[in-house]
């Protein structure tokens, strides 16, 4: 991968960011992207992922606007949606914040942009990882088999795919950031979009629980 072009979807959360320093340890030409969309903390994601983009600088963060796209869907993870739910990261009610046809979207917007780079072979990233399976179905296995294929045959075989982590535990994903220094504490997972992590949502417990594992404290958390 080595001076390859990758179009990174850069939420500014602790998966994207570990993928955005590996793919730099790996020397690859980062391109992140921050998608814009009705989401609850879609304020705070975008300020996290400036910061990120910031810290490495490798690349400008590139913004794209997906207000229109996602606008009317239902999630709790949207504006007007039902209210979030509180518990484990593999709840049955952790259902209610899947976006509809989000990571699809997702995906398409970056291959287009890594089917445009120079090239003979570009790639679109995606921090997903092993504990979005039971919850996700655009984040498990044969998703993205198909949507791998699907790319390739749009693109001519120029863009590839590349998620990592999708076999990897959110524990594992963490270990790997550690090991490579990501700056976590610019990171933002929370799915409240308060000032500081509520620390109650799925996504804030499954993180916490993560660097705990690792035998380590998120450095978001003040205690």
């Amino acid at each position: 991968m080595e001076g390859r072009s990758v179009f990174l979807s850069l939420s500014g959360g602790a998966d994207s960011t570990t993928l955005y320093a590996f793919l730099l340890a790996k020397k690859a030409l980062v391109t992140p992207v921050f998608f814009r969309y009705p989401s609850k903390h879609n304020d705070m994601e975008r300020a996290a992922a400036e910061r990120v983009a910031a810290r490495y600088s490798a690349r400008s963060l590139l913004q794209v606007d997906l207000s229109g796209v996602f606008s009317g869907l239902r999630s709790g993870l949207l504006h007007g949606g039902p209210p979030l739910p509180d518990g484990e990261y593999n709840g049955e009610n952790l259902r209610q914040t899947v976006v509809p046809g989000r990571n699809t979207v997702f995906l398409a917007v970056l291959a287009a942009h890594a089917e445009s780079a120079e090239g003979e072979r570009t790639y679109a990233a995606l921090g997903v990882h092993g504990g979005d399976h039971a919850v996700y179905p655009d984040c498990r296995p044969e998703y993205l088999e198909a949507a791998r294929r699907t790319i390739r045959l749009s693109s001519l075989g120029k863009v590839e795919i590349v998620a990592p982590f999708a076999a990897m535990s959110k524990a594992e994903v963490v270990r790997l950031g550690l090991e490579l220094e990501a700056p976590y504490e610019l990171t933002r997972s929370c799915y409240a979009g308060g000032d500081a992590p509520c620390r109650v949502c799925p996504t804030c417990r499954a993180r916490e629980e993560a660097f705990a594992t690792n035998g380590a404290v998120d450095p978001l958390i003040r205690v």
